[in-house]
């Protein structure tokens, strides 16, 4: 979004231009809703207790480029977890403002952090798959929609070729990230 100093913007590179109200229809914001220190602590105690329970069983994401990564939980990794969510209270504790997942109006599941000493923003995409079997496979985060979008074909392609899905049902997936 683009702005040209008369209180239009642009969506498009300044190709055509409309007044905030009219942008806002076309792209609503997503209701933000932002953790506590106190509600981030209570989560992490939690995560302290959970975490352990998955060493020896394997997760795994697909990066940017959609390539697969599994690993196996370790306590070294249960360890580089927590001390990551460590860090975020900590951050929160020091004034940044760090969101919880929230749909952002498009069926993407998107988080926020602002940081006060950089004054930056940064955004995250997810996708959460649900599989015929009834679990649910999570992807990400990836920075922009299209690193999400080659995940979730990857994936679904995977899935194709190991007879786990069929195209049409890797078409419907598609179809909500596109």
């Amino acid at each position: 979004m683009i702005g040209n100093g008369t209180g239009q913007v642009s969506a498009d590179g300044g190709e055509t231009w409309m007044d905030g109200e009219a942008y806002q229809k076309l792209h609503p914001s997503p209701d933000v809703v932002w953790w506590t220190y106190d509600e981030y602590k209570e989560w992490l105690e939690d995560q302290k207790k959970i975490l352990p329970g998955l060493i020896g069983g394997t997760g795994g994401y697909y990066d940017e480029k959609g390539v697969l990564h599994q690993e196996v939980w370790t306590q070294e990794k249960v360890d580089e977890a927590i001390s990551l969510y460590e860090q975020t209270l900590e951050s929160i504790g020091n004034g940044a403002k760090v969101s919880k997942q929230v749909d952002n109006g498009n069926g993407e599941s998107i988080g926020y952090t602002i940081n006060p000493s950089s004054v930056s923003v940064s955004a995250m995409y997810t996708a959460g798959i649900s599989l015929r079997d009834g679990g649910t496979v999570n992807l990400g985060p990836f920075a922009t929609a299209e690193e999400r979008l080659t995940a979730v074909e990857a994936f679904c392609d995977e899935q194709i070729k190991e007879g786990k899905m069929t195209r049409r049902e890797a078409d419907k997936i598609l179809s909500e990230y596109r």
